[in-house]
């Protein structure tokens, strides 16, 4: 074998021990370590018309749940997580956005009862509860041998999708108390280049967050301005506003990661089944058609209650009582004293394997 042949041979030997040991040899940086994702706050939206809230208000955002931790798919980004921070970015982005649109924004920490708010002069407060973020990464790898790429062998383009929501609940000093739910959702691929998959990942999150957060600011000032662009409306708050930290619930836990076969007996008797998720969504089977919503632990009237947000629908809240396993649903907003909904079983996990990331309609019903 000539000199030449046989450096063609050592390449071509090294080169398919790298497409057969992928897994034990990858490109990508950061193995053992973690990796953090820059995420920017957006300006705010320009205000659609003259502010609907009179008078100084006291701002309190509750974003701690937007420390994400995101951990990438294996032997693509060796980074053990990625830090997805968007605390930081929202906090700054709400405080613009309140800002544009109310006649006078102080930010506070601390959520006030009303008689405090009056005695300082506020018109009222506005507070901005975000639920824990739903974020997706995904990877697609291919081998090329063209120049572009020679140098690294193994690239990667990188999909990422990011689901925010949160509850704004305007309480005034007066004490009445409306609600709304802003949500945006995004996907952004991040096409192959000269990157490495855990730079290519961050750079796809840092893009979808700033998507994410023009959106839902975007809608956060025309509910707030009262010209919404997607149905949004505020509702008068059946829970109090008083910033319990809902994964500290007692109630969440006996809830969280089961799906529950249920009756409705409040009007119209049919079977209803729902699922609730480990980041705070929530799937409803109601007669062919399962939609996707978001489910939430809040103060009431007596005690904990169960909330429960579907699109285009009024929330719902509920007192939980009942044996374990077999929830009675009672609506906090109604005078009965019999439950709306029994549930007849209860099982663990996502039983009827609901999508969750959109409704979908069944072709036939599964009981």
């Amino acid at each position: 074998m000539g000199e030449g042949q046989l450096k063609i041979s050592v390449i071509l030997s090294a080169m398919a021990a790298l497409m057969l040991g992928g897994c034990a040899f990858d490109l990508g940086y950061g193995w053992g370590t973690e990796v953090d994702v820059q995420v920017e706050a957006v300006q705010a939206p320009p205000a659609l018309r003259a502010s609907p809230h009179p008078g100084k208000f006291l701002l309190v955002v509750q974003g701690q749940a937007l420390a994400a931790r995101v951990v990438p798919s294996a032997y693509d980004c060796n980074a053990e997580v990625i830090n997805f921070d968007l605390r930081d970015a929202f906090d700054l982005s709400v405080r613009r956005t309140v800002a544009a649109n109310v006649e006078a924004v102080v930010v506070g920490a601390d959520i006030l009862p009303p008689d405090e708010l009056k005695a300082a002069g506020y018109a009222g407060q506005i507070v901005v509860t975000v639920d824990p973020p739903v974020t997706d990464l995904s990877f697609e790898r291919r081998f090329w041998l063209d120049r572009k790429h020679i140098a690294e062998f193994w690239h990667h383009a990188s999909t990422a999708r990011l689901d925010l929501s949160a509850l704004v609940q305007v309480q005034y000093a007066a004490g009445s108390m409306v609600e709304t739910r802003v949500a945006a959702e995004r996907r952004h691929r991040n096409p192959d280049g000269l990157q490495f998959a855990c730079e290519n990942a961050t750079d796809a999150l840092g893009a979808v967050a700033t998507e994410v957060l023009d959106g839902f600011m975007a809608e956060l000032a025309a509910r707030l301005s009262g010209q919404s662009r997607d149905g949004g409306r505020w509702l008068p708050s059946v829970a109090r506003v008083d910033g319990a930290d809902r994964s500290a619930s007692p109630l969440a836990p006996t809830l969280r990661g089961r799906t529950f076969d249920l009756h409705s007996i409040d009007g119209d008797p049919r079977a209803i089944v729902d699922f609730y998720d480990e980041n705070w969504r929530f799937v409803r089977l109601d007669g062919r058609c399962a939609r996707v919503g978001r489910w939430s632990i809040n103060r009431a009237t007596g005690g904990e209650a169960l909330c429960l947000d579907l699109p285009g629908q009024p929330r719902s809240c509920y007192r939980i009582a009942g044996a374990p396993g077999q929830p009675e649903y009672y609506p906090v907003a109604g005078l009965d004293e019999r439950p709306a909904m029994v549930a007849w079983r209860s099982r663990p996990g996502n039983a009827e394997g609901f999508r969750l990331d959109e409704d979908r309609c069944l072709d036939s019903l599964p009981y």
